[in-house]
């Protein structure tokens, strides 16, 4: 969330957010974050790519300018976010999970 010029860390901004978010919509966890973290890689240039695409002086105005930073600078956040969402929704091995503590071991 944003407040102010500071963003804030909120609940919805983790990786357990989007795997939940994932979970309750029954798109499978590991896709969704990979998804989303490619979405999230690809919006700078896609932004860059639509401010040069408006005219001389849509382009001098300083919100633009401000907006594409911004923006840029939260697409970066977000891809960090789902990058961690992928690693933590990926299946993880057999051994991984007889080791977690907690569990009980199948022998």
């Amino acid at each position: 969330m944003k407040i102010g010029s500071d963003y804030r860390i909120g609940a919805a901004d983790r990786a357990e957010a989007l795997i939940r978010f994932a979970g309750a919509l029954g798109l499978g966890e590991s896709a969704t974050a990979r998804r989303f973290e490619e979405l999230a890689a690809g919006l700078p240039d896609a932004l860059r790519r639509t401010a040069e695409s408006l005219g001389a002086i849509d382009q001098a105005r300083p919100i633009l300018a401000d907006y594409v930073i911004e923006q840029t600078e939260r697409a970066q956040l977000c891809e960090k976010i789902a990058a961690t969402a992928v690693r933590r929704a990926a299946p993880q091995s057999r051994m991984a999970r007889e080791r977690r503590p907690g569990v009980r071991n199948r022998a």
